[in-house]
């Protein structure tokens, strides 16, 4: 926002007593100085104004500068809340095993953060592409385990037969990619996946479509980057011989390295 706010003088005088608080130019005015009147209606009124204002010129910044490249440095401004509304695919693939099969295989090929090898790291604030070759050898399919679930044990005491494990599944590399353009991707990134099944019956793996989530950013880059994150999840179900739902597309799937 450019310049001060112009400053309008309001209607009627007061005189200044003794014990009246005149500011910092109290001093120089004097007691006995005319000054603007306060009353109730004249601040309600000048408030009203000045929001006006500065909701005018949040509105200019806005349309002025660049609408989504955004610093890192906390010069936001006026910020207002913001409410957005979009569709998620959530989608749920029968994997033709029993949960304790299919999850066994899930984790072989999703395996857990290295958690102690990423403290060391940064508590010695090793250079970044430190953590880029660890977190590329340890996912070979892009995707590590930050947290699991097993709700098992606890539903089984209300006496539920169906079981489900949930995960937080995702690479921080390429969460950092997002990060430095709208750090709020953290909400969805690591991703949130489900195994369950019914009464020991046949599991299914659950997730919501990355591309979905990250596209409602409004974020070139960070859309992008979800487009590549399905490339991947698609990748990692054709290698746990799962059905590619069609919104996720079968093209230019990925290999994992030495394959």
């Amino acid at each position: 926002m450019d310049g001060e706010l112009n400053k309008r003088p309001l209607k009627g005088t007061w005189t200044a007593g003794k014990n009246d608080d005149l500011g910092p130019s109290g001093e120089a005015r004097g007691a006995g100085a005319d000054w603007p009147a306060t009353t109730h209606e004249d601040v309600v009124a000048e408030a009203r104004q000045t929001i006006a204002e500065l909701s005018h010129s949040a509105r200019t910044d806005r349309q002025a500068g660049p609408p989504l490249e955004r610093s890192n440095r906390g010069d936001w401004g006026s910020i207002e809340n913001v409410t957005v509304n979009y569709v998620v695919r959530r989608m749920t693939i029968p994997t033709g095993m029993d949960l304790p099969e299919f999850r066994a295989r899930f984790e072989d090929a999703v395996p857990r953060l290295p958690i102690d090898h990423v403290r060391e790291l940064v508590s010695r604030g090793a250079p970044w592409g430190e953590m880029v070759d660890l977190v590329g050898r340890t996912a070979p399919w892009g995707f590590l385990l930050y947290w699991t679930n097993d709700v098992n044990p606890v539903v089984r005491l209300a006496g539920d037969s169906s079981s489900a494990v949930a995960y937080l599944m995702g690479n921080h590399i390429i969460m950092e990619r997002m990060f430095r353009y709208e750090p709020s991707v953290v909400m969805y990134a690591p991703l949130h996946v489900a195994i369950w099944s019914r009464s020991d019956g046949q599991a299914f793996f659950t997730i919501d479509k990355p591309s979905d989530q990250f596209s409602s950013f409004a974020q070139p880059a960070v859309a992008a980057i979800g487009r590549e994150l399905d490339s991947k999840l698609g990748g990692l179900l054709r290698h746990l011989h799962l059905m590619i739902p069609d919104v996720l597309g079968r093209a230019d799937l990925p290999r994992p390295r030495g394959h």
